[in-house]
């Protein structure tokens, strides 16, 4: 399928279906709680695909995509709770720990343990830990319209940055090694 159709169909179908997530507040919006957790896990299972393509050692899938889906839905549950949400950052730290010690006493060499923990606690924050800050949103005074406008913004920000760099920023790709189709002229259209 093009790529324009997919932006397009993206904008009209796919917009809409994840505003009308957010502004379903039902039990401090459960739906896009739920949503949350399915592109955490989705998200971990990706990059633990591409990490894996690199050579690099992570722990075992199942434990990364726990420990994954565990960060977004106790934060939830501290919200509907009223715990404190500062108890978020302890236990991704505690998971962090945890791991370090399953490596510890089951490890036959430690050759590989730094780099093991190192992208595993990447995966953690990048995929699950960094989402949950979407679901603190949602104790926010207007959290429909903060999510939605956030949600928005992040959409612009790509749809530009991808605009810019099709149509101009041919000449400048090959800048970000790990990203090599990406463009410095893509980036300034996003932040513009």
């Amino acid at each position: 399928m093009n790529k324009v159709v997919k932006r397009l169909l993206t904008f009209f179908i796919g917009l809409p279906i994840v505003l009308a997530i957010v502004f379903c507040d039902y039990l401090n919006h459960l739906p896009l709680q739920i949503a949350i957790g399915i592109f955490s896990v989705l998200g971990a299972n990706e990059f633990y695909n591409m990490l894996s393509k690199k050579d690099c050692i992570l722990f075992n899938r199942e434990i990364v995509l726990i420990g994954t889906a565990l960060l977004p839905f106790s934060c939830y549950i501290f919200i509907l709770s009223g715990l404190s949400l500062d108890i978020t950052p302890w236990l991704f730290i505690c998971i962090i720990i945890l791991l370090m010690g399953f490596e510890c006493f089951t490890a036959k060499d430690f050759t590989n343990s730094a780099s093991k923990i190192s992208y595993t606690t990447l995966t953690l924050f990048y995929t699950g830990f960094l989402l949950t800050f979407i679901s603190r949103m949602t104790l926010l005074p207007d959290s429909k319209f903060v999510i939605s406008l956030f949600l928005i913004f992040v959409f612009m920000c790509d749809s530009f940055a991808w605009f810019f760099g099709i149509l101009f920023g041919k000449s400048t790709r090959g800048y970000v090694a790990a990203s090599p189709n990406k463009s410095l002229v893509g980036f300034i259209g996003g932040i513009a």
